[in-house]
């Protein structure tokens, strides 16, 4: 017998069912709205008890935007605590999976190559990386970043030449996005190198992205403590909202109703981690 409540049940980011546009089309518009305002928001989405549709609404905002933003729920710790390491795993998870009709590249790759176009064209601009078609390269960089940064392609010629020069190139990278971001050069720097190592590599090579995750949680990672983890993924999101909307929502956290200190431990985590990356958006989804 099919499961009488298939449809009406839904888990974030995995819906079972169909999503009926007509139910909190005036939220969902609200919602819509406030996330294209092209700056980071604090929403808070709050709902008189469970089961007035948040999750559905939520679930809905992500179906229509997932191509052009990145979503990323986050999961409490014993159900009570923001970990910066958790979260911080989430969107590198996200980032790493295969696109599909991607050739094999990830979100991961395209940001990389998005980002170092951004930090090398006013490099271009000013003559500092002298170019005999400074026009034609601005171009390339400005309007196809991801081909003219493509490390596998023998003819493109930004990209090998960038490889070549990586161990000079790669502090004024981290510099100029650095000045872009906001976030301290040392701490772009780390992330450039690790963007740069994984890009590199051929999408063939299966290894490449478990490298990754050992380099930023394994026994050598330069982040030994929560609060260590925070600051990492501060500087990480306020680089990778330079291409990409990312959006944190807190959901589906019914337990915390009983536990107000953790509630307001969580909501002033997630609000600290919004001003130190204020282009991120955060929504904390409440009864």
């Amino acid at each position: 017998m099919p499961n009488p409540f298939g449809s009406t049940f839904e888990s974030f980011g995995v819906p079972r069912g169909p999503l009926v546009e007509a139910v909190h089309q005036d939220q969902f518009k609200t919602l819509s709205g406030l996330l294209d305002s092209g700056e980071g928001q604090l929403i808070s989405l709050r709902a008189p008890r469970a089961g007035f549709g948040k999750t559905m609404l939520l679930s809905r905002l992500r179906q229509a935007r997932q191509a052009q933003a990145l979503f990323v729920p986050v999961h409490l710790s014993d159900g009570r605590r923001v970990e910066g390491e958790f979260i911080l795993e989430e969107i590198l998870t996200q980032m790493s999976e295969v696109l599909p009709a991607g050739g094999g590249l990830t979100r991961l790759d395209l940001h990389t190559r998005k980002l170092f176009a951004q930090g090398l064209m006013p490099m271009v601009y000013s003559g500092e990386v002298p170019c005999q078609d400074r026009e034609g390269a601005i171009g390339s960089l400005r309007d196809r970043p991801t081909e003219a940064f493509d490390f596998h392609h023998e003819g493109a010629a930004i990209a090998q030449w960038s490889r070549e020069q990586f161990g000079l190139l790669g502090p004024r990278l981290s510099s100029v996005l650095s000045k872009s971001s906001g976030a301290s050069g040392r701490d772009i720097g780390y992330w450039i190198d690790l963007f740069f190592n994984y890009a590199i590599r051929p999408p063939s090579d299966v290894s490449r992205t478990a490298d990754l995750m050992d380099s930023v949680f394994g026994d050598r990672s330069r982040f030994h403590s929560g609060a260590g983890f925070l600051e990492g993924l501060g500087s990480f999101l306020n680089l990778i909202t330079l291409v990409e909307p990312v959006i944190l929502i807190l959901d589906e956290v019914d337990g915390l109703s009983s536990d107000s200190d953790a509630a307001l431990r969580a909501a002033s985590c997630l609000t600290s981690l919004w001003e130190a990356a204020p282009r991120v958006s955060v929504i904390l989804s409440v009864n």
